[in-house]
């Protein structure tokens, strides 16, 4: 049972310590012909952006599992909450989301239940606030577990650079399918950018992807451009796919090639890759015919290519 419990510790441990890594691909590359169309057209219609950074992660506690039953330990593999929940989620701003059959609560690092195991579903806090599901509607949470934004949405995502992403069900009295609208608001529960988007991102370094001109029976037809926190678009729809911006670089792909451009839409490495993920540590990894390496900002190999 220890050594069982030793071996999860440590991938857990593992995950841990590439969760605060900006999201990248499956295969961590994204090529405009695989791994981006997957992302391009998700289901449901939001492509999930981690907090790049924003996310208070600073626990020293990382969940583990020990039979059915979840924990948390710290670095050593010492047990500090002992495993009695049925899911148990990354400590984020001080507080770990937590779940006993199908409810959920938030717990602190000392094993206290501080929010009570009583919402339908739950997200991790972010920025001070909490997703929570009530019945069939989502709304928000403080840390006190006050409900500072009444459920009201039929899904919500975490807060991102001051940001709700909020989605809507607008279902046409034409057409039996129910097409679901994505929108940003604030702290307060204020609309910011009206619930019209046929597809949401997250806020990255102020900007966020947009898609316009799609035909719904074409996939993959939109344009990707960018928005600001107004929602004014910023940067021309022109793109067959895009990254958030990461590092103040955004991987974009044209023309079945991919490159980077800057907050001004302005390409800074011209695109010529087949595949390629964003910049990380100022490094981004890119493969070119049968040639994968990692470049730098200047769009230079900085390492040994592998072949």
């Amino acid at each position: 049972m220890k050594r069982n419990l030793n071996k999860i510790f440590l991938l857990t441990l593992l995950a841990a310590c590439f969760s605060t890594v900006s999201y990248k691909f499956p295969s961590a590359l994204a090529s405009d012909t695989h791994n981006m169309t997957q992302e391009a057209k998700p289901e449901p219609s939001v492509i999930p952006t981690p907090q790049n950074g924003n996310n208070q992660n600073n626990s020293a506690l990382v969940p583990i599992q020990e039979n059915d039953k979840y924990g948390y330990a710290d670095h050593t593999g010492k047990i500090i909450i002992s495993p009695q929940f049925d899911e148990a989620r990354k400590f984020s701003d001080g507080l770990g989301m937590v779940r006993i059959k199908n409810k959920y609560g938030y717990v602190a690092e000392t094993g206290q239940i501080v929010i009570a195991l009583k919402f339908d579903d739950a997200l991790e806090f972010n920025e001070g606030l909490a997703a929570v599901k009530i019945g069939n509607k989502w709304g928000y949470i403080d840390k006190t577990g006050n409900v500072v934004i009444p459920p009201q949405y039929d899904e919500a995502k975490h807060f991102s650079e001051g940001l709700g992403l909020v989605g809507l069900d607008d279902k046409s009295a034409n057409s039996q399918k129910t097409n679901r609208k994505y929108g940003y608001i604030d702290p307060s529960g204020k609309v910011v950018i009206p619930i019209n988007l046929a597809h949401a991102f997250t806020f990255s370094e102020g900007l966020v992807q947009v898609i316009i001109d799609e035909n719904p029976d074409i996939p993959n037809s939109g344009k990707y451009g960018y928005m600001d926190r107004t929602g004014k678009i910023v940067i021309t729809p022109q793109f067959a796919c895009a990254d958030s911006f990461s590092e103040g670089l955004a991987r974009v792909s044209i023309n079945n090639k991919n490159g980077y451009i800057d907050k001004t839409g302005k390409f800074v490495i011209p695109p010529q890759f087949d595949v390629a993920a964003s910049f990380s540590g100022g490094l981004a990894e890119v493969r070119l015919g049968d040639k994968t390496g990692y470049i730098d900002k200047t769009g230079n190999f900085v390492e040994n290519i592998k072949k």
